[in-house]
């Protein structure tokens, strides 16, 4: 909870986010227990912004590697997937491969437990979603994204690189990788 708090801290994302933190996990005393992400706080106002923020956590999640980083991104996923059941349906063929793994190798309850309801909620959506006529299946500014199509619901944002799987860099490789650049731009400069 520390580490958590202190990255909201260097983020600078606000005492809200402070507050609400420190207020959601006063009843526990476990130093090891894994943050939640209160999923208002994020401030999602209507179904564009959660396709671009679901999209892009679980981005984030295909690439987690500790199952502290996972529990809290899959978590947070879990708790929009209640929100937003049409649009965590159309991203959950990303995440398949990863809630796999996460199903087959993992202990940890929490994150099992927010694994099986994003399957839950994902595979009962893309079933009501095919017994819907085709004609529901378009992407306008009003409605948002259609459940059966995500690709060309980001696409139509001009944001269809958020479903690539990005590959992000662990902590221990990327600040070689921030001095190289960090030099090569220096070099370019000059």
């Amino acid at each position: 909870n520390a580490e958590y708090k202190k990255l909201l801290q260097e983020a600078e994302v606000g005492a809200k986010w402070l507050q609400d933190t420190v207020t959601s996990y006063a009843d526990t005393e476990d130093e090891e227990a894994v943050p939640r992400i209160p999923h208002d706080l994020i401030g999602i106002r209507n179904t564009q912004e959660a396709l671009l923020v679901i999209s892009f956590v679980v981005s984030m999640a295909n690439s987690a590697h500790s199952e502290k980083e996972q529990e809290l991104l899959f978590c947070l996923l879990a708790s929009m997937a209640e929100i937003y059941p049409d649009i965590m349906a159309l991203a959950y063929d990303g995440l398949m491969d990863k809630l796999n793994d996460i199903m087959a190798s993992s202990k940890n309850a929490n994150l099992l437990e927010a694994c099986g309801t994003i399957f839950r909620i994902s595979v009962s959506e893309q079933q009501s979603a095919d017994s819907r006529s085709l004609s529901s299946l378009s992407f306008s500014a009003q409605n948002g994204p259609a459940a059966s199509n995500y690709l060309l619901s980001l696409q139509q944002l001009g944001m269809f690189g958020l479903a690539n799987h990005h590959r992000f860099l662990p902590s221990d490789r990327s600040l070689p990788l921030i001095k190289w650049i960090n030099e090569l731009v220096t070099r370019i400069i000059e």
